[in-house]
């Protein structure tokens, strides 16, 4: 009677790992909006982390949905954010954090298990203020897949090149103090938040795209419109790093 309790239980309160809640050297934090379809497999992932000095900081974002009692089930610190927009959210997340280093992921991205100790052993340079890594698209085409991730490593490796420390959402991580130092990320950019974060870290000092740090990331804003989605990200690109102006509502991607 008590183990089949035990499974039930279990089921609908998911173990939590050990995390450090009170002292953390790694901040994890992650911004939901009505993501109770993706965000299990999302903080099983980070459950599963090899590395266990951290915390984890789920932003709900005005769900209507379970998200919010799905993340506190696994071990979540759960913020509430009514201002709606990715940016408001994650500032809201960002300035919780305890931990010296924060590492930011999207609500339906999955991390490798090592994801956090590959982070902390590259945070081990001093002079590293910001990394962002790269990410993989889990489609049921192959091909697809390899023309996607090398597509994706040129492109930020092009940007750094020139000078444009091109950070996205779905993996990035940075020290508290150069954060604290930019004061919050800037409500303009409702659209490329985290783009506009790496060019505001770089201003500070060393940057770095880390390609051995992936991320799974789903691909289904895509599914909703291959070739309009990819247009409204050029042109979102082109207005956060080159035009440094807002982007128009019109240019934002289907979410």
């Amino acid at each position: 009677m008590h183990s089949i309790f035990s499974i039930l239980y279990s089921q609908i309160h998911p173990k939590t790992c050990n995390m450090n809640t009170q002292n953390p050297t790694i901040s994890v934090v992650v911004v939901a909006y009505n993501e109770e379809k993706y965000i299990p497999k999302t903080l099983e992932s980070i459950q599963k982390q090899t590395y266990k000095d951290y915390e984890l900081i789920v932003v709900d974002n005005n769900s209507v949905d379970k998200t919010n009692v799905l993340a506190k089930q696994y071990g979540a610190r759960v913020l509430n954010e009514k201002t709606q927009g990715y940016v408001y959210a994650l500032n809201t997340g960002l300035r919780a954090t305890k931990g010296r280093i924060i590492a930011v992921s999207d609500a339906d991205t999955i991390v490798p298990s090592d994801w956090l100790e590959k982070i902390a052993k590259e945070f081990e340079d001093p002079q590293l203020l910001g990394l962002t890594g790269s990410l993989r698209y889990n489609t049921r085409n192959s091909f697809s897949n390899w023309l996607i991730y090398k597509s994706y490593d040129l492109f930020i490796m092009c940007n750094f090149l020139l000078g444009k420390a091109h950070f996205t959402g779905t993996c990035i991580a940075f020290r508290k103090a150069v954060f604290q130092k930019i004061g919050n990320l800037n409500v303009k950019f409702k659209v490329g938040a985290d783009v506009d974060l790496g060019l505001q870290i770089q201003k500070f000092g060393k940057v770095s795209y880390t390609p051995h740090i992936t991320v799974i990331a789903s691909d289904r804003r895509w599914k909703q419109g291959i070739l309009d989605n990819f247009l409204k990200y050029v042109q979102a690109y082109l207005y956060v790093v080159w035009l440094r102006r807002e982007v128009k509502s019109s240019l934002k991607p289907t979410t």
